[in-house]
């Protein structure tokens, strides 16, 4: 009994955490529970089923043959066309990695590992944080973690990328200083931090320059401790997984620089290979270029507006860290390599304007849900010590206490303040918050029985941009018709061409005399037109599209 109680003593920190996470579980994988394969984003939908593809088929990619005869007019969101095959537009790190696991488990599994490596990611930074500064430190910035709002919400879209990636660079980077202070097993730790550190690569190549960054302050701070050996293990293991990712690339996009986030337009099948690197190199540093302006609206409308009381104490801490001269090497290197990324991630994503594009509000939406909040993970993650190193330090010297049960009184209150927040965000937000997206998800499911029930499983359905999620990939889709920014040409003529091959059916919830307006100014030029099926869900209907009787009279004469 004494030695149980002393092991419970000497490890309360990773036993209450393990705790905690466990009693997280539900709340982090909420959605999982309600998918049923669908999903609340066109990237998590894109993702599931490309992931399912490589599970059951081992390729990337979907064929679409009827596309080259129709002008590539044949595909969801978060989707590119290549030729006649529908490719991911997202990274293929998150695809290829679920699906290697869901051969094993299958593919019903794959949409609960979101959650769980969010969870183990937990644990793992705690030891990372543990390595870096102390045990309180560790336990405190680890238990701010679990119940981060972004964090937390992250987790529950099962099938985007942000939480695996935090997975990864955590695990690579707590290999990285174990192998720092390894004595035996350092060179096989440096090679296994090189292939974790090359995964996370894979799934989000954007963030190669900002880890690059924390590798090399790594070096500059600890080469006294690597030898040749380690680094060269290091750096040709790292060299390897980059080479893989880019043999993988040609093999879904013909080209190892292009992405699912590359535009064929723009670094194109068609340049060489020198204007492909070159737009490659462009792409990878600044690919939304400079804009201070879009920089310090970004800046106030999510750090000083929303997440304020995150914001502030990450940043007056991190200077006080910077300026104290009794911190370690460790600290200093993990220190400066936080505000360097810090300043890399907000240029970099500061510059990225989405707002009006792609169904997003005109001017920044302030919601748990929003874009940058993701791209910014990685910082609201790397600065959760200098948070807690606020409330230990700081804030004591700034009042003169020095009692602990005062800072974990204060620690205690703030991380309440924090839970109830994330809660309120996460569940209850009226944009996107989980309650919000489970009753949007139980409204798909009777459109697409509707449906299914009344057309052709071979037909292409015409949708709104909101819709391709509710029916793809049960029908080939086409959507936003009408908009000049998706499809270029007159993508009506395309139309027109595609009734000869397939059953075309057109959803919507625009009112009758929207449906009437679209007959007489765009589909009865082309001698087409919209017939109603039936009123399907909420004021939605399917159409049948059909060739005008003059035409099916003439048709009938020849």
């Amino acid at each position: 009994m004494k030695a149980f109680l002393s092991l419970i003593k000497k490890h309360w920190a990773p036993i209450l955490l393990v705790f905690f996470i466990c009693l997280m579980f539900y709340p982090y994988a909420y959605l999982s529970f309600q998918t049923e394969h669908k999903f609340y984003s066109p990237d998590e939908t894109a993702n599931f089923i490309f992931t399912k593809q490589f599970i059951e088929n081992g390729k990337i990619y979907l064929e679409e043959n009827l596309n080259p005869e129709v002008n590539n007019i044949i595909l969801p969101r978060s989707i590119n066309i290549l030729e006649n095959k529908l490719v991911p537009q997202s990274f293929l790190g998150l695809n290829l990695i679920y699906g290697a696991i869901g051969k094993i488990t299958g593919a019903n599994f794959i949409i609960f590992l979101t959650p769980i490596v969010s969870l183990i990611s937990v644990l793992l930074f705690y030891f990372l944080i543990k390595h870096v500064f102390n045990r309180q430190i560790a336990f405190w910035s680890a238990l701010l973690l679990l119940i981060h709002p972004v964090f937390w919400y992250s987790a529950g879209k099962t099938m985007l990328h942000n939480n695996l990636f935090i997975f990864l660079i955590i695990l690579g980077f707590l290999i990285l200083f174990k192998a720092l202070n390894s004595k035996k097993h350092a060179t096989p730790l440096f090679v296994f931090s090189a292939i974790v550190l090359g995964l996370s690569i894979w799934v989000r190549s954007s963030e190669l320059i900002w880890i690059g960054i924390f590798l090399l302050v790594f070096y500059l701070f600890n080469r006294k401790k690597i030898n040749l050996k380690q680094t060269s293990s290091f750096i040709i293991f790292f060299a390897i997984m980059i080479g893989i990712l880019l043999a993988i690339n040609y093999s879904v996009y013909n080209n190892i620089f292009s992405s699912g986030y590359s535009s064929f337009e723009q670094i194109g099948i068609e340049k060489n290979l020198l204007q492909k690197t070159g737009d490659f190199f462009a792409k990878l540093f600044l690919p939304f270029g400079f804009n201070f302006k879009y920089i310090l609206i970004h800046l106030f409308e999510f750090f000083v507006k929303y997440i304020w009381f995150l914001f502030i104490p990450s940043f007056l801490s991190l200077i006080f860290v910077l300026k104290n001269k009794n911190i370690t090497g460790v600290q200093k290197s993990y220190t400066i390599a936080t505000g360097l990324i810090s300043v890399f991630l907000i240029i970099f994503y500061g510059s990225y304007w989405l707002w009006g594009l792609s169904g997003q509000p005109e001017q920044p939406l302030i919601a748990i849900g929003s874009p940058h909040l993701r791209y910014w993970l990685p910082m609201l993650v790397l600065t959760l010590p200098f948070i807690v190193i606020f409330f230990t330090n700081i804030l004591p010297g700034v009042f003169n206490f020095k009692s602990n049960r005062i800072k974990n009184l204060l620690l205690g209150l703030f991380t309440i303040f924090i839970l109830i927040f994330s809660i309120n965000q996460v569940f209850y937000s009226q944009d996107e918050g989980f309650l919000k997206i489970k009753q949007d998800l139980l409204e798909f499911k009777p459109r697409l029985e509707q449906v299914q029930s009344l057309i052709p499983s071979d037909s292409v359905l015409i949708v709104p941009n909101w819709a391709d999620r509710i029916f793809f990939p049960e029908f080939a889709v086409i959507h936003s018709i009408e908009d000049s920014n998706v499809h270029s040409g007159d993508i009506f003529a395309k139309i027109k061409d595609l009734t000869a091959l397939r059953p075309v059916y057109y959803y919507s919830a625009s009112s009758t005399k929207d449906i009437e307006d679209l007959n007489e100014n765009k589909f009865k030029k082309h001698d087409l037109n919209l017939e109603l099926v039936q009123s399907i869900y909420k004021g939605e209907s399917l159409y049948i599209l059909n060739k005008t009787t003059e035409v099916k009279k003439q048709e009938n004469k020849n």
